[in-house]
């Protein structure tokens, strides 16, 4: 079996954690496969970020849980490594990535990679956070026989949680 290399929370070297440059750089680095981090906002959507603040990672404070898409998304995620975002990787305002348009991005760079998604807890939603993650695996095309998502199969996923319970109900609910 040949070793494989993940890019945690992307390019975090390069760009700042969990961005879509960070994982778009890594992806044009020639990484096997790219590590994110999940939580749920307050409108029940995915989106890929570490904390479960974005006090460390942008410009405002307050609970990702306590904030809607919209509302992080006018937030400057861009500061942990400042540099010059190159324009084919979003404008700055285009950083924070839900994990659905997380797979759209590994999906136009048309080559097999791997996701391993982290599920971050405590979660105030529960399995909500695990509910919304298989959504958007089923949205994409998510085959549990194989660990492959995407129209063309091509994105080898893998879930992973330090919290034992969460691990438990994904493994009741994935099949």
């Amino acid at each position: 079996m040949d070793t494989l290399f993940y890019a945690h929370r992307g390019s975090s070297h390069k760009f700042s954690e969990n961005t879509r440059a960070a994982y778009l750089q890594a992806i044009d680095e020639g990484a096997d496969g790219i590590e994110c981090d999940v939580h749920l906002t307050q409108d029940g959507i995915v989106v890929c970020h570490h904390d479960p603040t974005v006090d460390r990672t942008s410009d405002a404070t307050g609970l990702v849980s306590g904030l809607t898409l919209s509302q992080m998304k006018a937030m400057d995620f861009t500061g942990v490594i400042p540099s010059l975002i190159p324009e084919d990787y979003g404008r700055e305002n285009e950083q924070l990535l839900s994990l659905a348009e997380l797979f759209e991005i590994l999906e136009e760079r048309s080559r097999p990679i791997g996701l391993a998604i982290e599920i971050k807890h405590p979660s105030p939603f529960g399995h909500l956070l695990e509910d919304g993650v298989l959504k958007v695996l089923a949205d994409n095309h998510f085959d549990p026989s194989t660990g492959t998502a995407g129209s063309k199969s091509q994105i080898a996923v893998t879930l992973m949680s330090f919290e034992p319970e969460s691990l438990r109900y994904l493994s009741r609910t994935v099949n």
